[in-house]
């Protein structure tokens, strides 16, 4: 059974530390949605969201997802993956134009499939091995241990479990 919250309505200023939801049970399938407006760009790394298990303002806990604007500083997403690699690299965004970003894992014929999709062009999809249903997950709209990317969200919403 899917439920859906939608967690980001308005235009919303991206702050340090602010937790914006909580999950009781994310499920195996899920779908994390956000429309962003980067600002300006700049070295070291800058957080955007991050969905996290066990975390308090002094420990990042066990990372879920999330999302960051890399430390080269020329507008690159680094957003997690649940491979070895650990991180999907993209293309530089512009900062003139919004920016949708799009993360799901779908069951597909008995496997579970990670994709990332950015302006709704699939930039990254791989079979995640080792699917996992994650308890009590801290939604942040930036985390509070990273450096606060320059950005507003214009909406985001997370889909959680199964088509019904």
């Amino acid at each position: 059974m899917r439920a859906q919250a939608r967690i980001i309505k308005t235009i919303t200023y991206v702050v340090g530390g602010k937790m914006v939801a909580s999950i009781k049970k994310l499920d195996k399938e899920f779908r994390v949605f956000l429309k962003i407006h980067p600002n300006v760009y700049t070295k070291e790394l800058h957080n955007v969201i991050h969905l996290t298990v066990g975390s308090s303002q002094k420990s990042r806990g066990r990372e879920v997802l999330g999302v960051w604007f890399s430390d080269v500083g020329d507008g690159r997403l680094n957003i997690t993956v649940p491979t070895k690699t650990k991180y999907f690299i993209s293309d530089p965004q512009p900062t003139t134009a919004y920016c949708t970003i799009d993360i799901l894992q779908q069951k597909e014929k008995n496997k579970y499939i990670y994709t990332i999709k950015i302006n709704a062009e699939t930039v990254y999809s791989e079979q995640n091995k080792k699917p996992k249903t994650f308890e009590n997950v801290q939604v942040y709209v930036s985390n509070p241990w990273d450096l606060v990317q320059d950005t507003y969200i214009e909406g985001m919403f997370i889909i959680n479990g199964k088509k019904g």
